[in-house]
């Protein structure tokens, strides 16, 4: 699309404007869902009698503006399963540590489960791995994570953590927008899945793999630091060495003995070789050195700057090529900590058979580690210590920037269906959200930031990951207000107003969106700008005037013709009328046959729009009397959203039919309002509806369930909470204090 003559906002701010009839249904669809909120303020009286009134149904409608956009829409089935990861190689020695290791695998054994903590760089690792393969010696029941992050000071949160667990099982992440969600599909890949062994390395704390379910079939291995690991679970302790073993490793890994290792060291050495890294940075400095022996070394370290293990990595780059002495310089001061091995020796600058020959000598020589993924590597830690910066730093994070931007633009637009496409997100996305949150972005880097915060929204809602989007979004946002950059601000601003939404943060919402509406010229304004704007009115109950007349403004802002765009305009009309407390049923019936084209459009609207348009159809069938065919109609929409690949719009369609069965079936009611809660966000009224409901039914804790419908509810800050959210904060309160 073209722009017109004279505009203040860039051709690349129309990316936001829908560019098929089909998509002005699929963006603004959503608008109905925030129309709970106008409605339920009819429904307050009659939530007071205990009765579940025709009004709460939209209640708990369509959360989210412009999340799922059509051309991101895909059907998992018919992509191929991610490949599974098998185990590391094991040591070759384990110098000591063979009971440690027949400890982990009879744990495992007799409960599923092993938790081996250690140290870093006491072989916790190889001793996971070396059990991992005692249990498990074929690659095809082998699943290996690595669960390291790109920020060295900050562990994975739970949720990242059984995402990648999904991964490597196999699942898509689709479902997996909450850990309690996550932890369920994890669950049933397990119990579904035959004999498997999963390794989980390099875990930081307890409470990223507390909530690991247990099955028969899969048995588990978890290694790493694991501080807080409760002493109910048993772990097994990874210790330093003794000399006696510490000397034999060393011996082990020295190549060229050249007979100065037949003689054991005296107690200043031994000492050191109780940890394992430093075992192997000796072993890497003696090989650089025939004449030199053990003692001479640790004599130097003694008087050295810092501390002994960085004083030895010191020596061994200082006769390492100047190759990899650049690439250890780079790898070390990038603002990602893991990275492919091509791109490094990109931003570089060393030709690709060097690079890979320099990163196969820093390897061997224990200063940068090779990840399960061949083609990836990350120094080792406290590199920055061991390496200067290189003198051409700010060139080089230009480079990695504007080198991941290409990449990931080109990955973007093949997603969501190119199976390709989505491994390099899966691999790349936590590096592209540090490349946004540079404390000091260059300008030179503006479009190419620009590119990146477009690939992580493309990808994110292919993944229908709300929090993950909303992180992106403000990102970009931070970036654009460093850089003073007004049209990527405006650009990332409404993304994070959209995101906001979806998750129920409507006062979050409502600020971003008074940023932008400023900076941008009324007649400018895209037409999901204006139905967000219009969502944020009904939701605080503003004046039905002034809604109505922003419903118009979103009307007029539609492409010429275009009859599904203004069948939604009429769906808003008429739910704003109903929210004042009178109905329109002309409007619901004009509404309900213009959707029932788009039902009946075929695959030419794609599945996820015809199973949106199928849910609207439904709701307009609840309000015109029709329960029976309103409940037909949200249970195909349910199916349908199944096979689209988009869990929030089956979990709405089970809480529509959850809500509306609550008086007549209670058991079918409680199952499908459980089932709806686990698949929505965790924030935002209709997830707090489904709790209240939940709680008044029995299913489960009623106090935990008033406590997480609470934590739902949307916050206000500088905005008072409208009336109707009172009423469900009031009810969860009540549920609460009646245990």
């Amino acid at each position: 699309m073209t722009p017109p003559r004279r505009r203040y906002v860039p051709s690349r701010f129309l990316r936001l404007l829908p560019r098929s009839r089909a998509e002005i249904l699929w963006v603004g669809g959503p608008l109905v869902t925030l129309l709970w909120t106008a409605l339920a303020q009819d429904a307050v009286a009659t939530i007071a009698k205990d009765y579940l009134p025709a009004q709460i149904i939209l209640v708990v409608t369509v959360p989210g503006i412009a999340i799922y956009l059509l051309r991101r829409r895909r059907s998992p089935e018919a992509a191929p399963e991610l490949p599974p990861l098998p185990f590391p190689a094991r040591a070759e020695d384990l110098a000591g540590r063979a009971e440690t290791v027949e400890r982990v695998v009879h744990r495992v054994q007799t409960h599923g489960i092993a938790f081996v903590a250690g140290g870093k760089g006491l072989g916790t690792s190889t001793v996971a791995t070396a059990a991992a393969w005692e249990l498990e010696h074929d690659p095809a029941r082998q699943r290996y994570a690595d669960l390291r992050g790109q920020d060295r000071g900050r562990p994975e949160p739970a949720l990242n953590v059984a995402r990648r667990i999904l991964s490597v099982l196999g699942r898509r992440l689709e479902e997996a927008e909450t850990l309690e969600a996550a932890r369920a599909l994890v669950g049933d890949v397990m119990r579904a899945s035959p004999r498997l062994t999963l390794l989980l390395d390099n875990v930081e704390t307890w409470g990223q793999v507390a909530w690991l379910p247990r099955a028969p079939t899969v048995r588990i291995v978890v290694a790493g630091a694991l501080t807080g690991v409760p002493d109910t679970e048993q772990p097994v302790m990874v210790g330093p060495l003794s000399p006696g073993d510490g000397w034999s490793l060393l011996r082990a890994k020295v190549r060229h003995d050249g007979g100065r290792l037949a003689t054991p060291p005296g107690d200043p050495v031994r000492s050191l070789l109780r940890n394992p890294v430093i075992v192997v940075t000796l072993a890497a400095w003696l090989d650089q050195n025939d004449g030199m022996r053990v003692e001479d070394l640790v004599d130097d370290a003694r008087h050295a700057e810092g501390d002994v293990l960085t004083t030895f990595r010191r020596k061994v780059l200082s006769r390492l090529p100047a190759d990899a002495a650049r690439l250890l310089s780079v790898l070390a001061h990038l603002p990602v900590e893991e990275v492919a091995v091509g791109t490094l020796a990109k931003v570089a600058r060393v030709s690709g058979r060097g690079a890979a020959e320099a990163v196969q000598v820093l390897i061997d020589n224990g200063l940068v580690e090779r990840l399960p993924s061949p083609s990836r590597v990350r120094a080792v830690d406290g590199a920055p210590r061991i390496v200067a910066e290189p003198h051409d730093l700010a060139a080089v994070h230009r480079g990695l920037v504007g080198l991941l931007a290409a990449e990931a633009g080109w990955h973007g637009r093949r997603l969501p269906d190119d199976e390709h496409a989505r491994r390099w997100f899966a691999a790349e996305d936590t590096a592209l959200l540090a490349l946004l949150a540079a404390p000091k972005p260059d300008v030179r880097t503006i479009s190419d930031l620009w590119r990146i915060g477009d690939a992580l929204e493309a990808w994110f809602t292919a993944e229908h990951r709300l929090a993950d989007r909303r992180e992106a979004a403000g990102r970009l946002a931070a970036a654009a207000r460093r850089l003073g950059h007004g049209e990527m601000l405006v650009v990332a601003e409404l993304r994070r107003a959209d995101a906001e939404l979806s998750l129920g943060a409507v006062a979050a919402a409502d600020e971003h969106l008074q940023d932008i509406q400023a900076r941008v010229r009324e007649e400018s304004r895209p037409p999901q700008m204006i139905l967000t704007r219009a969502a944020i009115q009904l939701t605080t109950r503003g004046d039905p005037a002034v809604t109505e007349a922003t419903l118009a403004r979103y009307r007029q802002a539609l492409p010429p013709g275009d009859t599904q765009g203004q069948a939604l305009a009429a769906v808003n009309v008429g739910a704003l009328w109903l929210s004042g407390g009178q109905t329109e049923p002309g409007l619901v019936q004009d509404a309900y046959r213009r959707l029932g084209a788009v039902t009946s459009a075929g695959d030419a609207a794609g599945l996820g729009v015809r199973a949106h348009a199928t849910e609207l159809r439904a709701l307009a069938d609840w309000h015109l009397g029709k329960v029976k065919e309103a409940r037909d109609g949200w249970t195909r929409a349910a199916e349908m959203f199944h096979r689209a690949g988009e869990p929030v719009g089956r979990g709405r369609c089970e809480v529509h039919l959850g809500t509306s069965l609550v008086e007549t079936d209670p058991a079918r009611a409680a199952e499908l309002l459980s089932a709806g809660r686990g698949r929505l966000p965790p924030a935002g009224l209709p997830t707090a509806l489904a709790c209240l409901y939940l709680a008044r039914l029995g299913h489960g804790d009623a106090r935990d369930l008033a406590r997480a419908g609470l934590d739902a509810l949307p916050e206000w800050r500088n905005m008072p909470e409208p009336p109707h959210i009172q009423a469900v904060r009031r009810r969860l309160e009540a549920a609460g204090d009646r245990v």
